[in-house]
């Protein structure tokens, strides 16, 4: 033990004597919690997120350095929108939402007869909306006396699930007859999710127009 001791100290002594001759400073820098590095458990009284000359008002309060983004993003993602003055999150489609306590917003899509196009309020765009059935109709050929059989081809207009659309009402302008075998608008929802209205090929006949609403939280 003391031959080990005895060598520890000629070591230190020599470096000791190496430093006192060079007159060389050597500083050796360290951080605590370090700058990069992962931990299992961090406990701190105020973070700040972005920029570490922001002041943190109180303790157990977390500050955001306010920013705006536009671009693709990973969800999960959270930043405080220095435009917008809210959070916003990353959705699964990469696209940054408001984080809860959005505005609603509400847009309408017709389809008309007249070639089965989509027309739609401001505000919207064609791909909020999907078009269902064929179009346009066969004529209309299943009539019993002065009624109409229940149809078995439909035509309508959907909320674009994938856009983040509900639909909300429906309406048929132009219903050529109420009998109970025939049933004018109806709501319906596919098997994507995509939600609208559909009526029976008899109102294409008649110039029919079916129109939905749409709604989502921004």
């Amino acid at each position: 033990m003391v031959k080990a001791f005895c060598s520890l100290f000629f070591v230190l002594a020599c470096v000791s004597l190496a430093f006192s001759q060079n007159t060389e400073e050597i500083t050796f820098t360290t951080y605590y919690p370090s700058p990069y590095g992962s931990y299992k458990e961090l406990d701190t009284n105020r973070l700040r997120i972005g920029n570490p000359s922001n002041p943190v008002s109180a303790d157990g309060v977390v500050r955001f350095n306010p920013i705006n983004l536009t671009g693709a993003c990973n969800e999960g993602e959270i930043y405080y929108d220095n435009v917008a003055h809210s959070f916003k999150y990353c959705d699964n489609n990469g696209a940054w939402k408001n984080l809860g306590g959005g505005r609603l917003k509400v847009i309408a899509g017709r389809r008309s007869y007249q070639g089965g196009a989509i027309f739609y309020s401001p505000g919207a765009t064609a791909q909020d909306f999907i078009a269902v059935g064929t179009f346009p109709p066969p004529a209309v050929s299943n009539i019993i006396g002065s009624s109409f059989a229940p149809d078995s081809t439909s035509w309508g207009i959907l909320c674009n699930a994938s856009k983040g659309w509900q639909a909300t009402g429906c309406n048929l302008n132009t219903a050529i007859n109420s009998s109970t075998q025939d049933v004018d608008v109806r709501y319906i929802v596919d098997s994507s999710g995509n939600s609208g209205c559909e009526t029976d090929n008899e109102e294409y006949d008649a110039g029919g127009q079916i129109y939905v609403v749409c709604a989502k939280i921004e």
